[in-house]
């Protein structure tokens, strides 16, 4: 398999994710001229940073031999709710990490219940 260049990675991840906030976009806005004076959507967002404030291991970087000690930019975990009219619920995370330990996403999942 070929590798492809950063350039083109970066660019694939942004087009998969414009191409999923349209489609998300257009079903959100898709029933809405049907049954607008029935429909009341309820959102809500909240972001939180999780920069560590000490030097850490990451992972990601394969040729890494020492724990990270700076930072380029902030890394963060975000959040997105959503409810429709008969109370159906979604809520969409997203993180800068690479994943999250089973004990955080059992935890979240529980108080989410």
């Amino acid at each position: 398999m070929r590798e492809q260049p950063r350039d083109q990675e970066l660019s694939a991840v942004n087009f998969s994710a414009l191409y999923f906030a349209s489609a998300l976009l257009a079903w959100l806005l898709g029933g809405a001229h049907i049954c607008a004076a029935e429909t009341l959507w309820k959102a809500g967002v909240a972001k939180a940073s999780i920069t560590p404030a000490e030097p850490l291991w990451l992972a990601g970087y394969a040729s890494r031999d020492k724990p990270a000690d700076g930072k380029v930019m902030e890394l963060w975990i975000k959040a997105l709710a959503l409810e429709d009219a008969r109370g159906h619920r979604a809520i969409i995370l997203t993180s800068d990490t690479l994943g999250i330990p089973q004990s955080i996403y059992a935890h979240v999942s529980a108080a989410l219940k």
